[in-house]
C-alpha cells in the first residue's frame, strides 16, 4: 500500500502542476503544454526523488507512479517514455496505456482538477535484476506496466565499515585494523568480501578470548554507490579454514544516511536471524548456499553480525558475500 508520504507528495505535485498556466500552441491543436513529456516526467521525478519521505521507493516505482497518476494519455494509443537519472546514469523505459487521467503531457490539466482516486491505490512490484512488472490498481481501473531497468549494467561499489561488540538492535562499536581485541587483521578488512576473490578474506578478532567466543558479535555495515538497494537473499564464502567460518548471523536494514546515526541501534530493522548457508562439510574458499528472507523493502544500509561460529578459534573469517 502506498503510504501517506507518497500521497502527500503526489497531492503537492498536482497542486504545483495545476498552478502553472497552460499555453495554447499555434503549431498544433493538441499541444497545449510547452513542456515536453519526457522533460515534464523528469522534473516531477526529480522533485519526488529529492523528498526524504520517499526514500523507501525505488526509481522504477516512482516513475511508474508518475506515469499512472500524472502523465497518462487521453487517447487510446499506448505511449513510451524514457527518463534518465543523471545521478545514476540509469535509463528506465516505461510503456503505459490510457486510464483517463485529466492531466496529460500533451494536453495539460483540464479544469484545474484530476480524476485520480488515491485512497484505493495499491502498488505491487515483482522485480528481478533485469526487469520489473508493476501492477497499479485504482478504483474501477486496473493497468499493468512493464518497466525495463538497465541498472543491472551499472556495477555498484560498496563501502563496508568494520564493527565489533555489537548485537542486533544495539549500538555499533567501530573496529580498527590491528591484532588485538576490537580489531580485524591488517589487510583483511570487510571490503575484501566484495572483491570477487575467495582467496582474500575478512578476519575479525572481536573479544579475542575466550577462544569459543572470539570473533562473535563482529561484522560490518554496508552502503552502496547506487543508494538504496534491495537484498532478498545472501550467501557467504569460506576462507582458508572452515573452522573460522560464521555459522549463524543477523542481517538488519536502515534508511539512515548519516554515518553517526548508522552507529545507533534504533536506526536498524531486523531482516534475518539464522544460518549462513554453509554445509557441515563445506570446503575451503567455497561459496555456501543462498539463504532468503521475505523482506521487499529497499534500504540504504545493511548491517551483518556474526552470532555463532563453526569451531574454536581466535577469530571469525570468511572470504565473500554475494546478494540477490
Amino acid at each position: 500500500m502506498l503510504n501517506c508520504s507518497l500521497l502527500a507528495v503526489f497531492v503537492l505535485v498536482v497542486l504545483v502542476i495545476e498552478a502553472k498556466p497552460v499555453r495554447e500552441s499555434s503549431s498544433a491543436s493538441n499541444d497545449k503544454q510547452a513542456i515536453k513529456p519526457n522533460q515534464q516526467l523528469y522534473e516531477i521525478y526529480k522533485f519526488m526523488r529529492a523528498d526524504p519521505r520517499l526514500a523507501d521507493f525505488s526509481n522504477k516505482e516512482l516513475i511508474v507512479f508518475i506515469h499512472q497518476n500524472l502523465l497518462d494519455d487521453i487517447g487510446d494509443a499506448p505511449r513510451t517514455e524514457q527518463v534518465t537519472d543523471d545521478l545514476r546514469t540509469t535509463s528506465v523505459t516505461t510503456t503505459d496505456s490510457n486510464i483517463d487521467d485529466t492531466i496529460s503531457p500533451t494536453n495539460g490539466p483540464f479544469g484545474g482538477t484530476t480524476a485520480d482516486t488515491l485512497s484505493m491505490l495499491t502498488l505491487v512490484t515483482d522485480s528481478s535484476s533485469s526487469h520489473a512488472t508493476t501492477t497499479i490498481q485504482e478504483t474501477g481501473t486496473s493497468t499493468t506496466t512493464t518497466t525495463t531497468d538497465t541498472t543491472s549494467s551499472v556495477k555498484p561499489t560498496y563501502n563496508a565499515v568494520a564493527i565489533w561488540n555489537t548485537v542486533a538492535g544495539g549500538n555499533s562499536t567501530l573496529a580498527s585494523e590491528g591484532t588485538g581485541s576490537g580489531c580485524y587483521q591488517p589487510g583483511h578488512g570487510p571490503l575484501q568480501l566484495f572483491d570477487g576473490d575467495t582467496s582474500t578474506s575478512y578476519r575479525a578478532y572481536g573479544s579475542l578470548s575466550p577462544k569459543n567466543k572470539a570473533g562473535l558479535n563482529t561484522g560490518f555495515y554496508l552502503t552502496s554507490s547506487l543508494g538504496a538497494f534491495k537484498i532478498s537473499a545472501v550467501r557467504f564464502a569460506t576462507a582458508s579454514d572452515h573452522m573460522y567460518s560464521p555459522r549463524t548471523i543477523t542481517i538488519e536494514g536502515s534508511n539512515e544516511t548519516t554515518a553517526t546515526i548508522l552507529q545507533v541501534g534504533t536506526a536498524w530493522m531486523l531482516l534475518y536471524n539464522g544460518a549462513t548457508g554453509f554445509s557441515d562439510d563445506q570446503g575451503e574458499n567455497t561459496l555456501g548456499s543462498y539463504v532468503t528472507f521475505n523482506k521487499t523493502n529497499m534500504f540504504f544500509a545493511y548491517r551483518f553480525l556474526v552470532t555463532s561460529k563453526r569451531g574454536t578459534s581466535d577469530s571469525v573469517e570468511y572470504s565473500e558475500v554475494e546478494f540477490q
